[in-house]
């Protein structure tokens, strides 16, 4: 199964309500993620291994608004996908009863709290770029066209603005490349239950295919994320193209209004 066709494994049931937070919410997230892990869905090879899905201690900041420099937005909004990431990572596995190994998950694969851990955290990224790019979408610049519109607007507020838009691409780079990171390797792992055979002992089969539903499951909500970033990103830089247009204009033509007032000489 290529990753193109893990379009057809979404089940999209709407992306949740959620609100821009900080990377403090994480910690809950681990927290029922391990707890769910230790009734025994997965586990790891080793005692030594059972701490590889721990999460490493949590790093401080939040997600700004927007950033004048394109590249520090786009770490500054990744920090939800670079706390999943400081989790340990350990080769994982399945094996029959006899110790051999019946499947070899790939070192993307850090174990179901690191990957929930991740889907969580791409989608707090779509959130808070909805909640960031509001107000400039609403602000509607490319229905704006005459002089008298343009001018209605301040200098700053268009200069403010057209930094923001140019900062998105780079948030929305960073997002885009992690739902493409988490598809591709939920597609190899996927590909590697389907190898698993316990032919004598039909429920443990059973119990695996349940283990490709669940990381099915992980990435539900991925198709309409994705479609609901392409849009924004189709809004904001329609947005963008006015705004560069609208500075000059506003450059050109705009004046306060009492700047053609002459000062009476006393």
């Amino acid at each position: 199964m290529r990753v193109k066709a893990m379009t057809k494994l979404w089940n999209s049931d709407g992306r949740g309500k959620l609100r821009r937070v900080g990377l403090a919410a994480f910690i809950a997230l681990a927290g029922s993620a391990a707890a769910a892990q230790a009734q025994g869905i997965l586990g790891l090879d080793t005692p030594a291994q059972k701490k590889a899905n721990r999460a490493a201690p949590l790093t401080t900041g939040s997600l700004p608004k927007t950033s004048p420099v394109e590249e520090k937005a786009a770490t500054n909004v990744s920090d939800g996908l670079a706390f999943c990431n400081q989790m340990e990572a350990k080769q994982l596995s399945l094996k029959s009863p006899n110790g051999k190994s019946v499947v070899q998950f790939d070192k993307c694969y850090r174990g179901r709290l690191h990957n929930v851990c991740l889907a969580k955290a791409l989608t707090v990224m779509i959130t808070s770029l909805q909640k960031d790019y509001d107000q400039l979408v609403q602000t509607n610049y490319p229905a704006v066209n005459s002089t008298a519109g343009v001018c209605a607007f301040s200098a700053p507020q268009l200069a403010s603005d057209l930094e923001t838009a140019r900062a998105f691409q780079a948030r929305f780079k960073a997002l885009v490349s992690g739902y493409e990171e988490r598809l591709k390797c939920t597609d190899t792992v996927l590909k590697s239950l389907e190898k698993a055979s316990f032919p004598d002992m039909p429920n443990v089969e059973k119990a695996v295919k349940t283990m490709a539903d669940e990381l099915k499951n992980d990435i539900a909500s991925f198709a309409k994320e994705r479609q609901t970033a392409d849009e924004l990103m189709t809004k904001v830089g329609e947005a963008q193209k006015s705004l560069e247009v609208h500075t000059d204009i506003h450059r050109a033509m705009c004046f306060t209004a009492d700047a053609g007032t002459p000062t009476r000489q006393q």
